[in-house]
């Protein structure tokens, strides 16, 4: 079984990063809809992280895939 998560990294105004995690995101979005959907997040200011504060630049996005093998017992 595999399993994709869309990974979308901010920096915060206290200058850490923040990741907002997408669980089985569709295949085929343009990276340009990916950075315009992150400058809107920014732009739209309704973030506000404990101790990091507020989303203010775009660090990266990145698809994270992980394969699970189950173990059989015999």
């Amino acid at each position: 079984m595999t399993n994709v998560k869309l990974y979308l990294v901010f920096r915060t105004e206290n200058n850490k990063t923040h990741n907002i995690i997408i669980d089985s995101p569709k295949a085929d979005i343009d990276p340009l809809a990916i950075q315009e959907t992150m400058n809107e997040i920014i732009q739209s200011d309704v973030f506000f992280v404990a101790e990091k504060g507020k989303l203010v630049n775009i660090e990266e996005a990145r698809y994270v895939e992980r394969t699970i093998t189950p173990v059989v017992f015999e």
